[in-house]
């Protein structure tokens, strides 16, 4: 079932793939900025 573009229903594990690939991005983010800060 569809509502205002997003899936409902295994909205739940979405959401959890959403995060976790959000955490994975903050990581890379934050290590780049640790690496430029030791520059």
């Amino acid at each position: 079932m569809y509502e205002r573009g997003f899936y409902v229903g295994n909205s739940c594990n979405d959401i959890k793939k959403q995060i976790t690939m959000l955490d994975a991005r903050l990581r890379d983010f934050t290590k780049q900025i640790s690496e430029r800060i030791e520059k």
